[in-house]
């Protein structure tokens, strides 16, 4: 299973997280989704932040997907500068690419923990889990 996290801190973040769950439906099975959810910005640069972390099936590539990921943050109004500036209008990684987490501190920061949570709440229990790292 392949677990994603979106995240956007600017007007209109649930319209973002919305068209950005239907670009990546055009590249990936959405099997479970945490459902949105609002989070504090870590950094202390932004707004808070509404997140979701979505469980997808996909043909793709890692870099393939990662690549999809890059055109719709773009498409969404993410520039370069955006997370300097503290203003992300989406923001979306690949965290655990079938079964192997591939971003470790992401996978600890509390807005995904708390995200991740709430996903594995609504798989079924037969359904295979991820790697947890204290996540239960």
């Amino acid at each position: 299973m392949t677990i994603i996290s979106l995240g956007s801190n600017v007007d209109g973040a649930g319209e973002i997280l919305a068209r950005a769950r239907r670009g990546l439906a055009r590249v990936a099975r959405i099997e479970a989704s945490s459902g949105p959810y609002p989070a504090a910005d870590d950094t202390g640069r932004g707004a808070d932040y509404l997140n979701e972390v979505l469980a997808i099936d996909t043909d793709l590539t890692l870099d393939e997907l990662e690549s999809a990921a890059a055109g719709l943050e773009r498409a969404a109004g993410r520039t370069p500068d955006s997370r300097r500036l503290g203003v992300m209008p989406l923001d979306i990684d690949v965290v655990v690419w079938r079964g192997e987490t591939v971003r470790p501190y992401d996978f600890t920061r509390p807005y995904f923990r708390h995200g991740y949570g709430l996903l594995r709440a609504t798989l079924s229990p037969t359904a295979a889990h991820p790697p947890c790292a204290g996540v239960e």
